[in-house]
């Protein structure tokens, strides 16, 4: 369908889909974890992706890669561990609580297995990533992970 833009300009509708796999821990970098956090950069590039090919009707729908065994839970309740022990008395009157639910939900997610989403659930997580602003996305992570 076309349609008459300003000046005349023809715009032709265009809707469509990109899709992409990356880390899930791309956006979420926390302190000790950087290496990580570059390791799954492209999480980050997608979504400036979604911002970009919004405007143009393309959804941009990225599937993180699930738990592999890589002795990884270990090593992040033990970084993580580490980056509690380190806060000041300041840092931890700040972030110790919130930091504290993050690594208790992270931990317990990462040592039962995170549940690949199938069939009605990767049905459901489409169509939130397709109809949700970012900001109900957001707040929809921070609910997934207990940091609402």
């Amino acid at each position: 369908m076309l349609k008459a833009g300003r000046r005349g300009t023809v715009w032709r509708n265009r809707s469509g889909m990109c899709t992409g796999a990356g880390g899930g821990l791309g956006r979420e970098i926390a302190l000790g974890l950087a290496a990580k956090g570059y390791a799954v950069f492209g999480i980050a590039m997608s979504d400036a992706e979604v911002r970009e090919l919004r405007s143009f009707g393309i959804d941009v729908v990225v599937a993180p890669a699930g738990n592999m065994k890589t002795g990884g839970p270990a090593k992040t309740a033990s970084a993580l561990a580490r980056v509690s022990n380190d806060m000041t008395v300041e840092q931890h009157a700040l972030y110790g609580q919130a930091f504290d639910r993050f690594s208790t939900t992270l931990n317990s997610m990462q040592n039962n297995g995170l549940d690949a989403a199938v069939g009605p659930d990767a049905e459901q997580m489409l169509k939130a990533a397709c109809e949700k602003s970012d900001a109900e996305l957001n707040a929809l992570r921070l609910r997934i992970v207990g940091l609402d």
